[in-house]
């Protein structure tokens, strides 16, 4: 379950529910090769912080800008070694009395030779300082670093300055900041973001899916998937638009995704974007998303071979090079590395994941899960008559008498067959990295004959997570505890669910 405050009830009488998608259009490219240079700058300044993603200093700096260091404590005198703080860039002069500068400070990145695309830029000043720049001047260049593409000068009123600068194929930037908003000021600045991030709520959102599930038995591991239709009366997201955003989406730019009830929000966690379209009256954009199951592990992975090793070792070996937290169940549990070549590294995941006795999917948190789905004696959470339409929803699902795995080891050149149970319903599975193949087809048949299976319609707790126990209460009165598999969130001014678990 998605941790809320004490205060939080999803299903209040009455609710004020919402959603909250950020959508950073970013430039990935522009950040990890972006060499900042300067005019000039104090000695306490770090610009490798500028691109650190960090928006803000560690404290309110005392200095020697008239007027700016009041006796009230608030203050905090700069440490020696300034390595351990954020100080980001502090330029070594300071605005006359007008607020202008004789020869005004600037900042240049370049780019290693590479051209870049941006949709504009967010500077980040000193939010503890009493002052921002208020005018910049904004330069693009071409590979000869001298030729100009573009160049505008914008008002800033705020210490987070917005630059809509469109650009495509440029090679440097630079900006020069013209005027300070208090006279007798430097420039102190964060963070540079190459790129502007979007927000969209319940004004501009016209509907928002969301929806994440696992395989009780690993036959699948399905992405999380965020899918959202917002106003684009602005035309902003249209294809053919010349100065629209299609062609600075990116796959695998950050979206993050909240869902609001009563004011308090539940993080639902951070999705890659996919794929967009606009409606053909262009009234509407529509935006998809996926976890990092979608991006990160669609490459090949060639590692297999004759070898048991423990269930850690071979996710370990499988990921290597992915920046992939992971959770696992039995981390020392023997599985084979019989990974046939040419295999995914989402496919070798599954099978070592069912190899392991377990399921496997992408939490919210972006940490890679693999363990069983068990039924807890208490209950995360309650679906009842208060907050389901309906006491249906439950059913059984088919019998199966007998399971029979095939281990199929390519670089041995063997094949096993295990059997458990007997009977007409068979289930056939394949899984080469079932070291112990006996145990893991007495598992999925127990598995399977879990027949309980719950899919309900409700007034949607979004902080329900796969795993999660639910108490469901059903027309018999039985009332039985049951393990969330799947949760599809809908969000179109109201909110609801469709939670499916197993008995």
């Amino acid at each position: 379950m998605q941790s809320a405050s004490p205060a939080y009830d999803p299903y209040s009488d009455v609710r004020w529910v919402g959603f909250n998608i950020r959508f950073e259009l970013l430039d990935e490219n522009a950040k990890d090769t972006a060499v900042p240079t300067v005019s000039g700058a104090e000695s306490i300044s770090q610009l490798e912080q500028l691109t650190d993603e960090t928006t803000i200093m560690s404290g309110k700096y005392a200095t020697l800008e008239p007027n700016s260091w009041l006796l009230g404590g608030g203050h905090k005198i700069m440490p020696d070694d300034v390595s351990e703080v954020q100080t980001g860039w502090w330029c070594d002069v300071l605005s006359d009395e007008e607020g202008a500068f004789s020869s005004p400070p600037s900042l240049s990145f370049y780019f290693g030779g590479i051209s870049v695309d941006t949709i504009g830029y967010m500077l980040y000043f000193d939010s503890t300082a009493d002052s921002y720049p208020d005018s910049i001047r904004v330069t693009t260049y071409a590979s000869n670093q001298t030729t100009i593409i573009q160049q505008k000068t914008f008002t800033n009123n705020k210490h987070n300055c917005v630059i809509d600068m469109p650009v495509q194929g440029y090679y440097k930037v630079k900006f020069e900041f013209l005027t300070t908003s208090k006279p007798h000021r430097r420039v102190r600045l964060a963070e540079c973001f190459f790129g502007i991030v979007q927000d969209f709520d319940g004004d501009s959102l016209e509907a928002v899916y969301i929806t994440y599930g696992a395989d009780l038995i690993s036959e699948a591991f399905p992405s999380r998937q965020l899918d959202f239709t917002f106003e684009n009366l602005d035309k902003k997201y249209n294809f053919i638009n010349p100065n629209g955003l299609y062609a600075y989406l990116q796959q695998g730019q950050d979206i993050y995704a909240k869902a609001i009830i009563n004011g308090e929000k539940v993080d639902m966690g951070v999705f890659e974007y996919t794929a967009a379209q606009a409606s053909d009256d262009e009234v509407t954009g529509r935006i998809i998303a996926n976890d990092i199951v979608l991006l990160s592990l669609e490459s090949v992975f060639n590692g297999g071979s004759n070898t048991t090793v423990t269930l850690q070792n071979a996710v370990s070996a499988v990921l290597a090079g992915i920046d992939i937290e992971t959770s696992l169940a039995y981390p020392s549990y023997a599985v084979s590395m019989a990974i046939p070549q040419g295999t995914t590294r989402r496919e070798a995941l599954r099978m070592l994941a069912q190899a392991a006795r377990c399921a496997i999917w992408i939490d919210r948190n972006g940490v890679l899960q693999i363990r069983p789905l068990i039924t807890s004696e208490t209950a995360d959470d309650e679906l009842n008559a208060d907050n389901m339409p309906s006491m249906g929803g439950v059913g059984v699902s088919e019998p199966v008498d007998c399971v029979e795995l095939t281990v199929r080891n390519e670089y041995a050149e063997t094949e096993t067959l295990y059997t458990a149970g007997a009977g007409r319903r068979v289930k056939a599975v394949e899984n080469p990295c079932a070291h112990n193949g006996q145990e893991v087809a007495d598992w999925i048949l127990a598995q399977c004959n879990r027949r309980i299976r719950y899919d309900n319609q409700n007034r949607c707790n979004p902080a329900v997570e796969i795993g999660d126990t639910l108490k469901i209460h059903d027309a018999y009165s039985e009332n039985r505890n049951a393990v969330v598999i799947g949760q599809d969130i809908s969000f179109d001014g109201g909110l609801s669910a469709r939670t499916k678990a197993v008995g």
